[in-house]
């Protein structure tokens, strides 16, 4: 993402968060799992609630994970039989699980996903020696700020996409989110007008 894009939204006040999203095999002792990892930063997420469980705690919500340490969802653990406070390789690098995803506000639903989701500091990435030539990797920027000002960041960047690049609103989005949104505007339309 070209970095004249991230200095815009600075010089507008606009909250940025980075991600890289990527399919890998996870490897703990003697077993492995292809799953579907996605970096974030400190800042993540910009909007909504992550909910993490950390071991015999409730789950809370918190920003992105600490450097070094993964958030996976609980089918994980069960397919590759260890717990939280255990270390997997994911690339050249282990990283410890220190807690399970129980909610991601933008996570998609699909059905082509490859394995369960693995969340990791975006950091983490280079020492994991993932990112090589031939890898299948998708690079997002997330922003958040006053809808009058995304709505000038919006006009000035999208000239600016190219055709490897999208651009994607909180509406135009298919997330859980956006479908909520969409049914809470319809009904909202409706009830005004009755």
């Amino acid at each position: 993402i070209d970095t004249s894009i991230i200095e815009k939204s600075q010089s507008l006040g606009i909250k940025h968060s980075p991600q890289v999203e990527m399919t890998s095999m996870v490897f703990a002792q003697d077993k492995m799992q292809l799953t579907e990892i996605k970096a974030v930063s400190d800042l993540y997420p910009l909007r909504g609630e992550l909910l993490v469980a950390k071991s015999a705690e409730p789950e809370q919500s918190v920003q992105g994970p600490p450097k070094g340490s993964v958030w996976v969802e609980q089918k994980l653990l069960s397919i590759l039989g260890i717990t939280v406070g255990d270390y997997i390789e994911v690339g050249v690098a282990s990283l410890k699980v220190a807690g399970i995803l129980n909610s991601v506000p933008d996570e998609s639903f699909s059905v082509f996903t490859n394995g369960p989701t693995i969340m990791m500091n975006i950091e983490d990435v280079v020492q994991t020696e993932l990112i090589q030539p031939g890898s299948r990797v998708g690079y997002k920027a997330l922003f958040a700020g006053d809808v009058d000002v995304i709505n000038t960041f919006e006009e000035w960047v999208k000239p600016k996409v190219n055709e490897t690049q999208s651009w994607y609103d909180i509406k135009s989005r298919q997330s859980a989110l956006s479908s909520a949104l969409n049914r809470a505007e319809k009904y909202l339309s409706l009830a005004s007008m009755l």
